[in-house]
């Protein structure tokens, strides 16, 4: 789990949240109301439609309240690991927000998150090889990501 939250308010622009999460390595971005309240979360996948609108989301004043996912799954940090995982299984969703006893949120739980904790356990080295690949390649990945595949 990530306990350094960081958030953007619901009137955030896309693109200023979209450049936020680039510069910063993040895949997923909590949203929160005028008085701090998380509202949705934004994530990458988010952003892809956003900036390659199809049937799926209406047209947008450019805000992320109209890109964001919500409600917002959110776990008690007492939850065992293995439930919480079945529940981002069951939902289909690769980020949960975690909460204390107050609910308040104390930090955010991700794949990426898990993936990490896989890699600790399992044993061996962790080397990959990487494939280079053309320009082309490049933007047909690109337009598979964005088609939500």
């Amino acid at each position: 789990m990530t306990r350094d939250l960081v958030t953007v308010n619901i009137t955030t622009s896309l693109e200023e949240a979209a450049s936020l999460m680039e510069s910063r390595g993040f895949r997923h971005l909590p949203v929160i109301n005028d008085v701090g309240t998380v509202v949705g979360i934004l994530s990458d996948r988010d952003v892809q439609r956003a900036r390659h609108p199809g049937q799926m989301r209406p047209p947008s004043t450019g805000e992320v309240s109209a890109f964001m996912s919500w409600p917002v799954i959110t776990v008690n940090q007492n939850l065992p690991l293995r439930e919480a995982v079945q529940g981002m299984i069951k939902e289909k969703i690769s980020a949960l927000l975690v909460t204390d006893d107050k609910k308040n949120i104390v930090g955010i739980l991700t794949t990426e998150d898990l993936l990490q904790k896989l890699v600790e356990l399992l044993p061996g080295s962790s080397a990959l090889d990487k494939v280079s690949y053309s320009p082309v390649v490049s933007e047909l990945l690109r337009e598979v990501q964005a088609s939500g595949l």
